[in-house]
């Protein structure tokens, strides 16, 4: 369906991913995904958006983001917060915040943790209300 294929050039456009470990907006989230997601007005503007070539609607999307701030958040929120819900993304999230280095807390003394630890009060307190 050209609509659909017009629709993942444009997602792809504002989420193009960044492989290996990040897919693009369509990999992530099929079209169909996507048209869940929209409401009717922001597929009327995805609509608008995603015409001619990549050239033209990069510059487009640019145009729309300049002279309807509002409407063009609301529409990458919503792209944004469906791509970052998708299980690939998450996987990736998930492996990227594992990769990362350990650092210890400058907030926490580990002294003081391990003495909470050693006298066995890891329990909430609520934890003890219940039983």
């Amino acid at each position: 369906m050209p609509e659909d294929e017009a629709l993942a050039a444009l997602l792809d456009t504002l989420l193009p991913g960044e492989p290996p470990r990040w897919p693009s907006c369509t990999e992530a989230v099929p079209v169909a995904g996507m048209r869940a997601v929209l409401d009717a007005a922001m597929m009327q503007q995805a609509a608008m958006l995603a015409k001619g070539d990549h050239a033209e609607m990069a510059l487009r999307v640019t145009s729309f983001e300049r002279e309807e701030p509002a409407a063009f958040a609301a529409l990458l929120r919503a792209v944004t917060r469906a791509y970052y819900s998708a299980p690939r993304v998450q996987v990736a999230v998930r492996d990227l915040a594992e990769a990362s280095p350990r650092e210890a807390s400058p907030l926490a003394d580990p002294a003081l943790v391990a003495g909470v630890l050693a006298r066995g009060m890891t329990r909430r307190r609520h934890d003890d209300a219940a039983g």
